[in-house]
């Protein structure tokens, strides 16, 4: 029995739309089905062989190889440059963790708390008496980039121009027109990024930048293209994926009040919390895949060089995994979603994104409680396949006053 052949684009106004529904009429189809789109790549939706394949980096490389049409890493479809360590396999990727793990501990990520809730309270200082507030400009994209700032130690007054060439990076579609210049600007963003650090190679700083910029496998320092490559690992990291995961939850609970005050009511289910809308909402939707030589995937053959498409949100929504996979459920007691990805290559800053969006989500709840979202002009992603984001969520709650004089920059 062949691999369904479907029309799916991940990149797609209708999936941005209805991607659950999507991804659950694949799941239901057949667990592997084939898509024309981005060169050809097989779509695997289920919890069981999306795990199967994650955890399998020799069949299953993430390598990326400028200019093979087949080796084009992590993302559907392939960029004009590598995210080191992630597109690349054991051992060189061991090597690059193993120097990166410390940074991103669970002991590092609450070290670095106290950023997140300063920045936190300075975005709600700066829009409380006014009684409105844009969700995702105001509070989750600056309290993520002005975090991802000081890790960096880049100038907080220059926090918006990193910020917006990520995020058009994550948010457009392929192909689209402004899609090639928003490649242009990250990419110059980057590069500036790169400057900045190769200033720091002989200094004293202990910031992340400074770090990478030291960074020596062997006896040499990184060369300028991987030190490229690093940069822009750490950048996307840091704009694109916490932030939406948070503009997310505070739309959800503008929708469920009971989810909302129970939260402000139990503080101790805010980890569960969180471990449940990344598995609800996804923000990194999914990851590609190539395979290095024939073989079968839960009874479904491939070939060498074919290029897989392993849906996080998809598994995260299966019914064989997850009891009424469509509901949020705070207590759940048993999740294992792949949110962060699985395996060798699974997300090292997971721990630095629960932290931050913990605190995020506790410190808004607790001073702006009665937020009403304006539907008619919230606006999402133009494309939710890279990350699943908004473009703007304004809203409006009774005004109050500020607690402190610092104020986003």
């Amino acid at each position: 029995m062949d691999i369904p052949e479907v029309d799916f684009d991940h990149h797609s106004e209708d999936y941005k739309e209805r991607s659950s529904e999507i991804l659950a009429e694949l799941r239901a189809a057949c667990p592997i089905v084939h898509t024309r789109h981005y060169g050809g790549n097989y779509v695997v939706t289920s919890h069981q062989l999306v795990t199967e394949a994650g955890a399998d980096f020799k069949m299953y490389s993430s390598k990326h190889i400028l200019g093979d049409p087949s080796y084009q890493g992590a993302n559907v479809p392939g960029t004009p440059y590598v995210f080191v360590p992630g597109e690349l396999d054991p051992p060189q990727h061991t090597t690059y963790r193993r120097i990166f793990n410390p940074f991103f501990s669970r002991n590092t990520a609450d070290e670095k708390a106290s950023s997140v809730r300063r920045w936190s309270r300075a975005a709600i200082d700066t829009v409380i008496g006014d009684g409105s507030v844009d969700l995702v400009l105001d509070y989750a994209n600056a309290v993520s980039a002005l975090f991802t700032c000081d890790l960096l130690a880049l100038p907080h007054e220059n926090w918006r121009s990193w910020a917006e060439p990520a995020h058009d990076r994550a948010s457009l579609r392929p192909g689209s027109p402004r899609y090639d210049q928003a490649a242009i600007d990250f990419s110059r963003m980057v590069d500036q990024t790169v400057q900045m650090a190769l200033t720091r190679r002989d200094g004293d700083g202990d910031d992340l930048l400074s770090t990478v910029a030291k960074l020596q496998i062997g006896d040499e320092y990184l060369d300028d293209e991987t030190l490229r490559s690093v940069c822009t690992s750490l950048i996307v990291g840091g704009f694109d994926t916490t932030a939406s995961l948070v503009s997310n939850i505070l739309w959800h609970l503008e929708h469920r009040p009971d989810l909302r005050l129970r939260l402000r009511n139990e503080p101790d289910l805010m980890e569960s919390a969180i471990e449940e809308y990344l598995r609800f909402f996804t923000p990194a939707q999914g990851l590609g895949r190539t395979v290095t030589g024939p073989t079968t995937l839960g009874g479904w053959p491939l070939n060498e060089r074919d290029r897989v498409f392993l849906s996080w949100a998809g598994a995260n929504r299966d019914p064989a995994e997850f009891e009424d996979p469509d509901d949020v459920v705070f207590d759940r007691s048993s999740n294992h979603h792949v949110a962060f990805g699985f395996g060798v290559h699974r997300c090292v800053g997971r721990h630095f994104a629960r932290m931050e969006a913990a605190i995020m989500v506790s410190e808004f709840l607790s001073r702006i409680p009665d937020y009403v979202i304006d539907h008619d002009r919230s606006e999402r992603f133009p494309s939710i396949g890279i990350i699943n984001g908004w473009v703007r969520m304004p809203a409006t709650f009774e005004a109050g006053q500020p607690l402190q004089s610092e104020r986003l920059p």
